[in-house]
């Protein structure tokens, strides 16, 4: 940070500024949708290479033909699919996203996602 007088600091541990477009969609994603009735849906999806390669909602399994390339813009990520099958998101961190999908299992609604973590 920088002060009027031209004096700068930084503070350690800290946070740091990052516009939306350098997040990374790529990934596992464990989800929680159905924002209409409190979000207790689970949901996963993976985004490989940009597409989207995967899609579950609680038991059920999207019926899609994988991979879906998603359309990127300023952090954010869509796709439409065949019968209403549609998802779009924002990327609010490196690991966190949220947004809204129609797709079997899944409702038509609201839904939020931390990426998850491999070791």
């Amino acid at each position: 940070m920088t002060n009027p007088g031209g004096h700068a600091a930084t503070l350690a541990g800290g946070y740091t500024f990052a516009p939306p477009d350098v997040f990374d969609a790529n990934g596992d994603w464990i989800a929680h949708a159905d924002g209409s009735n409190h979000y207790l849906t689970d949901m996963r999806f993976t985004i490989q290479n940009n597409a989207l390669i995967a899609l579950s909602c609680g038991s059920e399994v999207a019926p899609v033909t994988m991979p879906i390339p998603l359309a990127m813009q300023n952090g954010g990520f869509s796709f439409s699919g065949v019968n209403g099958l549609s998802m779009s998101g924002k990327l609010d961190s490196m690991t966190t996203s949220e947004g809204r999908v129609n797709a079997p299992g899944c409702g038509d609604g609201g839904w939020w996602a931390d990426k998850s973590v491999r070791y």
